[in-house]
């Protein structure tokens, strides 16, 4: 995926200007939202197919399959379950008892806060954040920037020296995919960096090959850790949880007649 990457970079990128850094000439703002809409297309469309399968093994039983669910319940749960466990990871830290494992909870939070903001700014916002002049210091979405960037080195680094320490249970036994993740983030949080500084201290060719080699890791990053590893269980777990309820739901309901006849209903 970098190599492809970096070949769509090499035939689409705009003109080379090197009197002066023009990030938005050589990157054209429509072709990189074109580029970001289709991974995020392609992104959503795993994610949802693996959520479907997810509610049909959860929901939709040979037990449950026959007991309605009405519309208002899908809603009503939905809004009840899913924002709240998303958003705060709530599990997580009901299941921390000591303050230690509280401190998790609070490194696992910034890792979701400094994914989001990266992509408010990144994708959502990204005509304000992609241009010609560096708003790294004057721009009001700077102060964001920064923020979402600072929680996720230090997250990342905390993540590293556990891992290595071997200090928590969680990090006793790290997986090469473990190891993977933290490099892609620390390569693609580099980087970013890096583009930010050439950018603004007026390095035009650094800055170019620098967000070309951003772009390069952030691609197969993306497509690796959020339909299929780390970034998964972002989505996995609340939807799951959600899931779990609409078939606690449908447990408690009466399974309707057929014909007459009341049908087979296993014991517990």
């Amino acid at each position: 995926m970098a190599w492809i990457t970096g070949l769509f970079i090499y035939f689409l990128h705009g003109p080379v200007v090197l009197s002066r850094t023009e990030l938005l000439t050589f990157a054209p703002l429509g072709v990189v939202e074109t580029a970001g809409l289709a991974i995020f297309v392609i992104l959503a469309s795993l994610l949802s197919m693996n959520l479907i399968r997810m509610y049909r093994f959860i929901v939709k039983t040979e037990d449950t399959k026959r007991r309605d669910i009405s519309i208002r319940t899908y809603i009503v749960e939905f809004v009840k379950s899913f924002p709240i466990h998303f958003l705060t990871q709530k599990r997580l830290r009901d299941c921390s008892e000591r303050s230690s494992d509280r401190k998790y909870w609070v490194y696992h939070l910034m890792f979701f806060g400094g994914y989001a903001a990266s992509f408010v700014l990144f994708m959502i916002l990204l005509r304000y954040t992609l241009t010609n002049t560096p708003f790294l210091i004057f721009n009001p979405l700077s102060a964001v920037g920064i923020a979402a960037t600072a929680a996720l080195i230090f997250a990342a680094t905390l993540t590293i020296q556990g891992r290595i320490k071997k200090n928590r249970p969680v990090w006793k036994y790290s997986h090469p995919t473990d190891w993977m993740y933290l490099l892609l983030l620390v390569l693609t949080v580099a980087t970013g960096i890096f583009t930010g500084i050439f950018r603004y201290i007026g390095m035009p060719l650094a800055t170019y090959l620098t967000f070309s080699l951003h772009l390069m890791i952030v691609v197969p990053f993306l497509i690796l850790e959020v339909p299929f590893a780390k970034w998964s269980h972002l989505a996995y777990r609340p939807f799951a949880l959600y899931f779990a309820r609409l078939n606690e739901i449908a447990m408690s309901k009466p399974i309707p007649l057929v014909e007459g006849r009341i049908p087979y209903q296993r014991e517990n």
